[in-house]
């Protein structure tokens, strides 16, 4: 395996599938659903799924709490089918908006290398990515580039959780080392909407098996148990980039290329922005 190449390839995937998360674009078309933001995020990543109990999309999603996931997936205010369409509405309005000023043809390229990337992989364990196979290939090359990007995303994302499962951290374990990583002890806790108490414990736990020091900072040992679980993540997800053979290194220099532009436009969150700039150096 090249070295860091499934990093490498992650960071520049990462921008293109989660711009369309948080765009306004996504909140207008799941308001007219009568969602509300938090709302949208849910039923659009976890429509693929099918009518799925929020118990199981919260397996599936993994670091987001039981509550969070009961009040964010809400079947009885929109179909599966509904939120899948108004996803590729959004996305065919966002990537139009990020991609404006993108070479035609190396928004076909991209596409051609990420759909390639994406068929190559096996679906056995990945729940997310699997739901999200299961999808026509959208007409618009945009919207299907996102569509690409989305299943990458998914197929490593899977991968991930079952490394912190085998190396028994739980979902708030994890997100303790991840707040500890970032320097903003908390954040991670808060998005995902956790008791505060559970918090601390999950804290206390990472603090007992010499992961965090006693302030909740990340020690030598926490940081290189952190990077190994990265390198068994990246073992994971590199199969669909090893598959792309010779051409691996245009692939990833043109969706590079598209990933910066997104970058330039402030199109995603700043822990995105964070994770192409560590990709890159």
């Amino acid at each position: 395996m090249q070295p860091n190449i499934a990093r490498k390839f992650h960071g520049s995937v990462e921008p293109i599938a989660v711009t369309v998360y948080f765009a306004k674009e996504t909140f207008d078309e799941f308001a007219g659903l009568g969602l509300d933001q938090f709302q949208a995020y849910f039923c659009l990543r976890a429509a693929p799924m099918g009518r799925a109990h929020p118990e199981v999309v919260a397996a599936a999603f993994f670091s987001f709490s039981p509550e969070a996931v009961r009040y964010g997936v809400r079947w009885d205010l929109v179909s599966p089918d509904d939120a899948i369409g108004a996803g590729r509405r959004a996305a065919e309005r966002v990537m139009k908006r990020v991609l404006d000023g993108v070479d035609d043809a190396d928004i076909r390229k991209t596409l051609g290398y990420l759909r390639a990337a994406a068929e190559a992989c096996r679906p056995e364990g990945r729940s997310l990515f699997a739901a999200f196979a299961g999808l026509p290939w959208p007409e618009d090359d945009r919207v299907a580039l996102w569509q690409a990007a989305m299943l990458l995303r998914e197929y490593r994302g899977d991968g991930h959780i079952a490394v912190l499962v085998a190396h028994g951290l739980d979902a708030l374990e994890a997100l303790a080392l991840d707040s500890a990583y970032s320097g903003k002890p908390g954040a991670y806790f808060d998005w995902r909407q956790w008791p505060l108490e559970e918090t601390r414990a999950a804290t206390r736990r990472m603090i007992d098996r010499g992961f965090l020091d006693d302030d909740g900072a990340m020690t030598d040992g926490g940081a290189k148990f952190r990077e190994m679980l990265e390198i068994e993540t990246d073992r994971l997800a590199v199969t669909p980039y090893l598959s792309l053979g010779d051409d691996m290194d245009d692939a990833l220099g043109v969706l590079t290329r598209i990933s910066s532009r997104i970058i330039e436009l402030r199109g995603v969150p700043k822990f995105v922005t964070r994770i192409f700039a560590a990709a890159r150096g």
